[in-house]
């Protein structure tokens, strides 16, 4: 019983004189004040890491394009005029797809990742309804139509 006490002890011992031994290192920007850095004092977070990559895609359509969101299309409606190209742009971290629901005016597309496009011209007039296969369904969840006049 004596050597698992004192095992415990020279563990607590061990641990102790790591956290003396790294204070320093520890100390500054983060936290742990004490031994140098260039703090303006003990806990001073300092000016943060500064900005990150950047913003993601826009969830925001442009001019003839429908965005792919988490479970939606951005429009879900779309007109244009003959012979426009239409730009599907995935936003989101989703994998989706944008399936021809009962027409052959464009075939199924796959996008995998944020900020993959496709486009296709439209150059008949109608209404074209598609969906993603992962988020909806026919006439239901993620689905959406291109309206050309």
């Amino acid at each position: 019983m004596i050597r698992p006490r004192l095992a415990n002890r020279q563990l607590l011992g061990i641990a102790l004189l790591l956290v003396v031994a790294t204070g320093p290192a520890c100390s500054g920007r983060y936290g742990g004040g004490g031994g140098g850095g260039d703090t303006a004092g003990p806990y001073d977070p300092g000016p943060g890491p500064g900005p990150g990559p950047g913003p993601g895609p826009s969830p925001n359509p442009g001019p003839n394009e429908v965005v792919l969101l988490l479970e939606s299309f951005n429009p879900v409606a779309l007109t244009v005029a003959r012979g426009t190209t239409v730009t599907w742009r995935n936003a989101s971290i989703e994998t989706h797809t944008v399936t021809p629901d009962g027409h052959t005016q464009f075939g199924r597309r796959e996008t995998t990742a944020a900020g993959v496009v496709f486009s296709q011209r439209f150059d008949v007039a109608g209404t074209f309804r598609y969906y993603c296969e992962h988020h909806g369904s026919p006439g239901a969840g993620m689905n959406g139509r291109i309206v050309v006049q």
